[in-house]
């Protein structure tokens, strides 16, 4: 015959088996909800972004992941290097950073994470955060941003820039400047 508190004690383990095992309904949609779980992950990829059949954008990535919502896009969780390219094929910048958000939908890519940007003219970029509206061909952050070059040193806070970083204004700014007297 089993002992009464034996049975008592069985049923109180099944109780507290069965309660720890409930999942609660956002654990399940965490990792069941296409919106929120990539549907392909490749490793050590390049996606390239073309218009009129030029490639305009090149990125490198560990590791890429896609996923498809309302509107698709690309996460790159890891570093990355980015190439950027005219419409005539011809480089003009390159970017590294943390991680970047591509949305094919709004055709725009978010970057963050100790960016650093540098085009054909050896100007170099560092901010913390950068996006690029690849349809209009802006840049913008609002966060403090750097500028180097041969010659001088920006810094500021907010940027606004034409995508091969040729042409752009700094809010906030201040730095050092060698400027030379021809006259």
């Amino acid at each position: 015959m089993i002992d009464p508190a034996r049975k008592i004690f069985a049923a109180l383990a099944a109780v507290f088996i069965l309660i720890g095992c409930q999942n609660e309904i956002s654990e399940i949609k965490a990792i069941t909800d296409p919106k929120l779980v990539p549907v392909q992950s490749t490793f050590n990829s390049v996606f390239s972004y073309s218009i009129d059949g030029v490639v305009r954008t090149k990125i490198y990535a560990l590791q890429m992941d896609q996923y498809v919502s309302d509107s698709s896009y690309l996460i790159a969780p890891k570093t990355f290097h980015i190439e950027f390219f005219d419409s005539l094929g011809q480089y003009t910048a390159t970017m590294k950073g943390n991680e970047a958000i591509f949305s094919q939908k709004s055709n725009t890519l978010w970057t963050k994470g100790d960016l650093v940007l540098e085009n054909w003219k050896k100007e170099k970029l560092e901010t913390n955060s950068l996006t690029f509206y690849l349809d209009s061909d802006l840049v913008y952050t609002p966060d403090f941003v750097k500028i180097s070059s041969e010659n001088s040193m920006l810094e500021g806070k907010g940027l606004r820039s034409n995508g091969n970083f040729s042409n752009y204004e700094i809010n906030q700014t201040s730095g050092n400047f060698n400027a030379t007297n021809n006259e």
